[in-house]
């Protein structure tokens, strides 16, 4: 196996693709000079003709909300570049599996055009899959002084075959083949199986959500959200669940199906119940404190994630994997029975940290 993805099955699930890449695609713009140097200059950010330039890259750089937004920024890459004294900056937002978050790119942008002390500013969104620029949160502000470029991966791919061969080179392309960022436009045999059989996959998971399920998820937490919105969710994260919003919509109780963007062709999605709270929560201290505690808490079988980052949707899950009810005569039946056992772990989580978790 590819070394990189090696080092990726250390990590437990969810697997933190995105973040991981990031810092394989900037190790490779830091080691290989002449690639940093051909990409720019391909994609239009420093002239074809300039022969020499100095460049940093960073990965991770946090900055401290402005006066309008909710929460820190935290782009993936930074790369500043200083030629014939002209000073440019460059964000790079990447996704491979991942949507853009709330309303990241209109705060990157706007964060850019606050940077004064640089003369060009950038902002590159790379993604694998097709994103349309009316679903962007960009796409309703006037740029000023912020040049927005959407790239796909597939695209970088290309590039990487026409340069050196290093080992370097060789072992980021492997790994970009396989998590499908080299073939974004095509069809492969494992996306017309999905496809034949993608109406009964949902009326599977819709039978998993409905009857006894249903019934005792509103019972303890409110009305549920529709399947509609299962619908969207699907679509737009990958994961086929229902929830209900409180606290002002910013912290959400939920049940269904996850990691159904999951590039590691083997793995089968995880199933069960979370809560996930909102970057903007009010609460957000609180509710963190008390999510920490319970993760922490060797007697249970809750998981954490995303619970150390600032910009992110924090969330505990409690889970098991679909391959765990393949056995089953009835697999519906076995499910649902889980998704009940589920909500009552919810529920003791509800009556032990309400205080902390600010549950109303």
């Amino acid at each position: 196996m590819p070394l990189f993805n090696q080092l990726l099955r250390l990590y437990a699930s969810p697997k933190p693709t995105e973040d991981f890449f990031t810092e394989i695609f900037a190790y490779l713009l830091q080691e290989e000079s002449e690639i940093l140097t051909s990409w720019l200059k391909r994609i239009r950010v420093i002239p074809s003709n300039l022969s020499s330039f100095q460049a940093h890259v960073f990965t991770q750089g946090t900055y401290e909300p402005l006066e309008s937004h909710d929460l820190a920024s935290r782009p993936d890459i930074q790369i500043e570049v200083l030629a014939d004294q002209q000073r440019t900056i460059i964000f790079l937002e990447s996704k491979i599996t991942a949507v853009e978050g709330d309303k990241q790119l209109r705060r990157y942008a706007e964060i850019l055009e606050s940077l004064s002390h640089f003369d060009v500013r950038f902002l590159i969104y790379i993604t694998r899959d097709y994103v349309s620029k009316a679903d962007l949160s960009i796409k309703d502000i006037d740029l000023k002084r912020v040049i927005f470029v959407q790239l796909r991966w597939q695209d970088f791919y290309r590039f990487l075959e026409q340069q050196k061969n290093t080992q370097l080179v060789r072992e980021v392309k492997l790994f970009m083949e396989q998590q499908r960022m080299n073939v974004g436009n095509q069809f492969l045999a494992t996306d017309l199986i999905a496809l034949m059989h993608f109406h009964r996959s949902i009326k599977l998971m819709e039978a998993c959500l409905r009857e006894g399920v249903e019934e005792k998820f509103n019972e303890a937490f409110g009305k549920m959200s529709n399947l509609a919105a299962a619908s969207t969710q699907f679509q737009n994260h990958g994961r086929f669940i229902r929830y209900v919003s409180l606290n002002k919509r910013s912290f959400w109780p939920g049940i269904g199906f996850f990691g159904m963007t999951s590039n590691a062709q083997l793995e089968y999605p995880n199933l069960g119940v979370f809560l996930q709270i909102d970057p903007g929560c009010q609460f957000r201290d609180s509710i963190l404190k008390g999510m920490i505690d319970i993760a922490n808490d060797k007697s249970n079988a809750w998981k954490g994630f995303g619970l150390n980052n600032a910009s992110s949707w924090p969330n505990i899950s409690y889970t098991k994997n679909l391959q765990e009810f393949l056995s089953e005569d009835d697999q519906v039946f076995s499910i649902q029975r889980f998704f009940l056992e589920c909500i009552g772990e919810c529920q003791k989580l509800k009556d032990s940290y309400s205080d902390d978790l600010h549950w109303s």
